[in-house]
């Protein structure tokens, strides 16, 4: 549900629409691409249309109940994107786990972070995160993943397909919102935290190597 750039007929005429069928095709949106010096002037003009997005109230409730439970002021967010992202991005491996834990140490350092809240469509990369910082450290919404983070088949077309997928998506999404330093690589569900929170930092790991802020 992250995939709310996803709406809109099955073409590619950008005259007529700002909400496209596949966001990989809408150059603009891909924030991943966009100059620098040209971000947050971006990132203020999607915000304006996200802003007249209204969320149903006993998610917005289900949020701010997890966030007065779990959340600390200084939290990173981290999407890490598995399963299938790598056929996605035309590689053979999904990026590694371990680039993520370290992009996550150096934030942490960098702007004085006190726990992580770690997204994930795998309960492996969960559990990474949680061998590696510490239980006490990491944050993680209870919702479905697959259990490998190479699996071949992605949330969406497992046997647990259904509706409660894009509502646990939503709310990943706006829980990754709440934080304030981001972490992930290039998709969907990580263009909507930083599109939706404008005082956030963020950093792009790239599948090729490398990574933005």
């Amino acid at each position: 549900v992250s995939d709310i750039f996803q709406l809109g007929q099955l073409d590619f005429d950008m005259s007529n629409k700002f909400l496209i069928s596949n966001i990989h095709s809408y150059i603009p949106l891909k924030l991943w691409i966009t100059k620098p010096e040209n971000s947050m002037e971006h990132r203020k003009r999607v915000n304006e249309v996200l802003c007249k997005i209204k969320i149903r109230q006993y998610i917005v409730d289900k949020v701010e109940k997890f966030k007065r439970k779990y959340y600390h002021d200084d939290m990173l967010g981290v999407h890490v994107r598995g399963t299938d992202k790598k056929t996605e991005q035309q590689i053979l491996n999904c990026i590694p786990i371990g680039v993520y834990i370290r992009k996550a140490e150096q934030a942490i350092k960098k702007y004085n972070l006190k726990k992580i809240y770690i997204a994930s469509d795998t309960n492996e990369a969960i559990g990474k995160f949680i061998q590696h910082f510490g239980r006490e450290k990491i944050v993680a919404y209870n919702c479905h993943r697959m259990n490998k983070y190479e699996s071949p088949v992605c949330l969406p077309l497992s046997s647990m397909a259904g509706p409660l997928l894009g509502e646990e998506a939503l709310i990943e999404a706006m829980l990754l919102s709440e934080c304030k330093h981001f972490i992930s690589s290039d998709s969907n569900m990580s263009s909507y935290p930083i599109y939706s929170n404008l005082d956030m930092t963020y950093d792009f790991i790239s599948p090729y190597g490398g990574s933005r802020e």
